[in-house]
């Protein structure tokens, strides 16, 4: 396993295959728990295959060294004294078996390369924000911003916190890395992934997965935004945008 073509970030698919049965045992978790857990699995993954402390590991993937070492502190203050910590070391030397087992692997670190200084097209951004019913104050497209945070996030399998765009912000001008950092949490809290925002949360799922397709392939990353539409397939029961009242 080359650890520098590996994820930074724990995928959903694994998470959701290995890592969440193990999240629901620990005891008193938090809304941050699955996080700290999706950071810190593909460094105990480099760091049983490859070898090396557990600082080098998330060294070698591109990862914060001072993120992950409090992931670490955070989820073995929560298990302490639970003797789930070997149950999580099992769990992530399974995955490392699967994927042993894969015969084609993704190479995310090509990914990251071609979508270093990629930036989502404004009028791409605006075609994934048209025509979703938006209640309350956020209503119109958002800031481009997101969409090329959460769709680069999702097209290299790594945190939205430590992209290029925010990391690059946070040097310049931390006021403006923190707004870009609350906006894009509208769209991944759980308790706002609801609605306009799931709505297009999918449809940044639907760009990312063609774009990271393009990355593979080893061509331009750059899309024909009409290959993509219509986003959703149409149904009788598909909510309608409510249009304007006219003037009699």
């Amino acid at each position: 396993m080359t650890a520098l073509k590996e994820a930074r970030y724990c995928g959903q698919t694994w998470y959701d295959d290995y890592v969440a049965g193990f999240a629901s045992r620990i005891p008193n978790p938090n809304r941050w728990t699955p996080r700290h857990l999706r950071r810190v699995t593909p460094i105990k993954l480099v760091e049983m295959t490859a070898g090396g402390t557990w600082k080098q590991c998330a060294a070698a993937l591109g990862i914060s060294v001072t993120a992950a070492g409090t992931s670490f502190v955070v989820l073995r203050r929560q298990i302490a004294g639970t003797g789930l910590w070997p149950q999580f070391e099992s769990i992530v030397e399974q995955l490392a078996n699967s994927l042993d087992q894969t015969r084609r692997r993704t190479d995310y670190a090509r990914r990251r390369r071609a979508l270093h200084d990629w930036e989502i097209p404004v009028d791409h951004w605006q075609a994934i924000c048209t025509d979703v019913y938006q209640a309350g104050p956020y209503l119109g497209p958002q800031d481009p911003a997101i969409g090329t945070a959460l769709i680069r996030a999702e097209a290299t399998q790594a945190e939205h916190l430590h992209s290029p765009r925010l990391t690059k912000l946070r040097h310049q001008e931390a006021s403006a890395a923190r707004a870009l950092k609350n906006k894009i949490a509208l769209f991944r809290t759980p308790a706002t992934r609801t609605g306009a925002n799931l709505t297009i949360r999918n449809r940044i799922s639907k760009y990312a997965h063609a774009l990271a397709a393009r990355c593979d392939a080893d061509t331009e990353p750059t899309l024909d935004i009409a290959e993509l539409q219509p986003w959703e397939p149409e149904s009788r029961g598909r909510r309608r945008r409510p249009q304007p009242e006219t003037q009699p």
